[in-house]
């Protein structure tokens, strides 16, 4: 495979996330916002619409509580709604939030279209590798910017922050991931819902 150009898309990225963070939390400040997702689709490699794009998600606490909900809750039923991004409104600033980013993946996927899965249509070592870092990378950077304190310089309110590729990472993975962005007392809520 080619080699993807991680300095450039990281640039990219962290510069993209800060335009949407901030304009999610200038969109829905009312609302009290209480966590900030970046979602992503395991499959970035197939041809669906969109399966290469990097997106997020929101929720506020006037969202979770107008569904019945009490936001200190710790009933696991109702936890489900608080961290299930699927299950929140769609908070999406634009038709496509990291253009920038999706674009670079886009060019990528195509440019190794031919290696990136074999004759029997699994994915290749190269690809998988290639996935692993490539999720990496967004977690990384994702933590450069909360070790930065630029969530807290945009909203001063506390947030949780995570990382979401459905149904490919393996609870105790989640849970590394969430640990990694938030703090210990609120992994032991996040690790609840799970």
């Amino acid at each position: 495979m080619k080699s993807f150009p991680f300095d450039k898309f990281k640039e990219g990225f962290i510069k993209e996330i800060k335009s949407v963070f901030t304009q999610f939390i200038d969109k829905y400040k009312d609302k009290k916002p209480y966590i900030f997702t970046i979602l992503v689709p395991d499959y970035i490699a197939t041809n669906h619409p969109k399966s290469y794009c990097i997106s997020f998600n929101g929720n506020t606490t006037d969202e979770f509580e107008a569904e019945g909900y009490c936001y200190t809750t710790r009933d696991s039923d109702e936890l489900y709604y608080k961290y299930c991004s699927d299950e929140w409104n769609d908070h999406s600033i634009s038709e496509n939030d990291f253009p920038e980013c999706n674009k670079i993946v886009l060019e990528y996927i195509i440019e190794n279209e031919n290696v990136i899965s074999n004759k029997d249509y699994n994915y290749t070592d190269e690809f998988l590798q290639f996935r692993e870092d490539f999720f990496d990378t967004l977690i990384k950077s994702i933590e450069q910017l909360r070790a930065e304190e630029f969530f807290k310089s945009v909203y001063q309110e506390h947030i949780l922050i995570n990382f979401e590729v459905r149904e490919y990472y393996q609870e105790d993975e989640m849970l590394e991931i969430f640990k990694r962005l938030n703090t210990k007392e609120e992994l032991s809520i996040y690790a609840k819902w799970l």
